[in-house]
């Protein structure tokens, strides 16, 4: 019987999240189609289009504060992409506090969302906002996931970033040494690269 009760939730939470996303495509493509600027003989930008998107995106959502959160760290993280750091901790901010409110701190969504607003702060230079979030998420990540689970090791690499950012070079070396150990263990040598190089840049100094 527990068996098929897992079974059955596995079942529903995958069509939930297959219907969410059904949702966040259509909003996406939808707030992304633009006119076209032959028309009238501007050059749309696609910071522009992420603007008009987020315009869109006010007063949607509301009795969907899940989806909303989908959408909001979805357009946070392109505006991460091009650079632009202020909006994406706005809409990055958003979508932690609803992930807080509907789903609760240590929920997998969550951690996410924390770990990418202490991105956000890391490019920012706000270190020690950062090193605080990173290490907020980094202990909740251990405990609920377990050590050795991709997005705990992760952030225990985004941490280490942190400390070398910070030229604490011993405890970002620890760090990077731990991390790299266990994703060799769990994912094999080639999602390492990264943590070598940065734990080789260490060493020379």
């Amino acid at each position: 019987v527990a068996g098929v009760i897992v079974s059955t939730w596995q079942m529903v939470r995958a069509r939930k999240a297959e219907q969410q996303a059904e949702v966040v495509s259509a909003f996406l493509v939808e707030a992304f189609r633009s006119p076209n600027p032959a028309h009238d003989g501007r050059t749309v930008t696609i910071a522009e289009v992420l603007d008009k998107a987020v315009k869109k995106l006010e007063g949607r959502f509301a009795d969907a504060p899940e989806r909303r959160a989908v959408l909001l760290e979805t357009l946070g993280a392109t505006y991460i992409g091009l650079g632009l750091h202020e909006p994406a901790e706005r809409l990055t901010s958003e979508a932690l506090a609803l992930r807080r409110q509907v789903l609760g701190s240590e929920h997998p969504d969550t951690l996410e969302s924390m770990a990418l607003l202490a991105d956000i702060y890391l490019h920012q230079d706000r270190l020690p906002e950062a090193e605080k979030l990173f290490q907020d998420a980094l202990a909740t990540q251990r405990r609920v996931l377990g050590p050795e689970h991709s997005d705990t090791l992760s952030t225990m690499n985004d941490l280490a970033n942190v400390y070398l950012r910070q030229h604490r070079l011993e405890e970002a070396a620890n760090l990077y040494r731990e991390t790299l150990e266990l994703t060799r263990r769990v994912l094999g040598p080639k999602d390492t690269l990264g943590t070598m190089v940065n734990l080789a840049s260490i060493k020379m100094e």
